[in-house]
């Protein structure tokens, strides 16, 4: 994590480079460089295991690098953010902070910290010219699952409880057949609309499949119903993490081969086509 000194004497040191004109060919004008927007990306991969295993220093590193973080980051950043009028970008997942799943305490938390700050910094620099933009994501196609007959490699963590989800749907006969999910070219598009034409405009943007439909099924089915959704009520053994299996630190990424499991309840696997 940057140290407080150290970031805001980076930023100083950024605002002074684009307040100074700036002439990048010779025999031209100069001119002044404007800060358009400041994305900010939270780390995906975050410990999925019971509350009850999860230790004190993995809570200190989650929310040390997931929250206080980029909040001190964007605390060097805000005078500039008002003073050039720019947009602010959050992109943060939506499918289980909207769920609320066992076992991903540490990314619903990370997640509830960030909606009330964003909520919050949006009524403190109201009349100010930022536009403050949240992108809630969905689950996109990033092309790392193989063919079914070759092994398949996929980021576990990362699609544990929308796939989870939508193969038990699926075997219910309540959903089709699983698609590849949204390119990330819409999320790009997406992102280019809010910064250049002003979409979203200090609101909330879901892009990715299922990004609204899960924000949606939060909001208004009960917990049980959703529980029975995500089959959370039937027995099953417990499922160590992705870092606990490979013996990596947590929070790291990790890739995981599925071709030997045969597992209907595995929730941070790739479900396999039957």
């Amino acid at each position: 994590m940057p140290q407080p000194s150290s970031t805001e004497e980076a930023i100083e040191k950024f605002t002074r480079h684009i307040s100074t004109p700036q002439q990048p060919i010779s025999n031209t004008s100069s001119h002044t460089l404007h800060l358009t927007a400041v994305i900010l990306v939270p780390g995906p991969f975050l410990p999925a295991s019971p509350i009850a295993s999860l230790s004190p220093p993995t809570w200190f590193d989650t929310l040390n690098t997931r929250l206080l973080a980029p909040f001190t980051t964007l605390q060097a950043f805000l005078p500039l953010l008002t003073a050039q009028k720019s947009t602010l970008l959050f992109l943060t997942p939506s499918i289980v902070p909207s769920l609320t799943p066992p076992s991903h305490a540490a990314e619903s938390v990370v997640a509830g910290g960030l909606q009330q700050y964003i909520s919050t910094l949006r009524k403190e620099i109201q009349g100010q010219d930022v536009n403050i933009v949240q992108f809630q994501l969905g689950h996109f196609d990033y092309g790392l699952a193989a063919s079914d007959d070759q092994q398949q490699l996929v980021l576990s963590q990362h699609v544990s409880v929308a796939e989870a989800t939508r193969k038990r749907l699926q075997h219910k006969g309540l959903l089709q057949e699983k698609s590849k999910g949204t390119s990330l070219r819409e999320l790009h598009n997406s992102v280019f609309d809010a910064i250049v034409r002003g979409k979203g405009n200090n609101g909330t943007v879901f892009v990715g499949q299922g990004a609204r439909l899960y924000d949606l099924v939060g909001k208004l089915v009960p917990g049980g119903m959703v529980g029975w959704m995500m089959s959370a009520g039937k027995p099953k053994s417990t499922i160590p993490s992705v870092s606990e299996r490979e013996g990596s630190p947590s929070g790291s990424a990790e890739w995981e081969k599925v071709n030997d499991r045969d597992d209907d309840e595995a929730a941070y696997v790739y479900p396999k086509s039957r």
